[in-house]
């Protein structure tokens, strides 16, 4: 009913204590023309003319997070005091195109059905079970390894990943041990292997570094390569 300035904030932040990824915030803040703020000891209360208060923001927050923790790509969160309509009307009119991991599984799973459908025959058993397997890897959040394409396959297939996308990562979880990277990396300086039906990540880097809290290992003089698989060897044997 009334126009009144103010200021339109977009604004970007990452919480760390949950994620590496980025939240974006969209603000709108309406200028309160009846505020005040404690000043100095000789006028005690100072007048704020264009004053933006939290009790009158709106903001809109990519992703939604509606648990510690969790996100939903797919939803936006809207933050206000009260109901109004503002941002629901104003986001009728927009369109939203696949976010980027929906993109990146779309491009993953057409490169790999074109280096399996190469080595199958139409309407075979092998390749019904291949169609069946990748139908419930498509709609899992939480995926095995699918033991499907070789060294240099995987290769080319993230470089076509890589050409459009440089930072694209690379997030897996060997056991509890979680090992975050670039996708670019594979391949060079991050390996997987199998030893004794086992798997082993090989990770190369010039430098290990070490954050909060302190072990032993920081200490450490790392064994040979060969001396490592030698020992994961025995271990299995040991097992058997």
């Amino acid at each position: 009913s009334a126009v009144r300035g103010g200021v339109f904030l977009v604004a970007t932040a990452v919480p760390r204590k949950y994620f590496d990824d980025t939240f974006v915030f969209v603000m709108k803040c309406d200028f309160e023309p009846k505020v005040a703020s404690i000043a100095d000891e000789s006028s005690l209360i100072r007048k704020v003319e264009m004053a933006i208060t939290t009790k009158n923001m709106k903001s809109i927050q990519y992703p939604h997070m509606p648990e510690e923790g969790m996100t939903e790509e797919s939803e936006v969160k809207i933050h206000q005091a009260s109901h109004a309509r503002y941002f629901e009307d104003f986001l009728k009119f927009v369109e939203y195109g696949e976010s980027m991991p929906e993109i990146m599984k779309s491009q993953v799973m057409n490169m790999v059905q074109e280096h399996v459908y190469e080595a199958f025959e139409d309407k075979s058993e092998e390749l019904q079970q291949f169609e069946h397997d990748l139908e419930i890897w498509e709609a899992s959040e939480k995926r095995e390894i699918q033991e499907r394409l070789d060294t240099h396959q995987v290769i080319e297939a993230s470089a076509q990943i890589v050409e459009h996308m440089p930072e694209a990562e690379l997030k897996m979880k060997l056991g509890a041990t979680e090992i975050k990277g670039l996708l670019a990396e594979f391949g060079d300086s991050i390996h997987l292997a199998k030893v004794n039906g086992r798997y082993v990540a090989l990770i190369e880097a010039e430098t290990i570094s070490f954050e909060k809290g302190s072990s032993p290992v920081e200490f450490y003089k790392p064994e040979g390569l060969h001396e490592v698989i030698e020992r994961i060897r025995n271990k299995s044997d040991r097992e058997d």
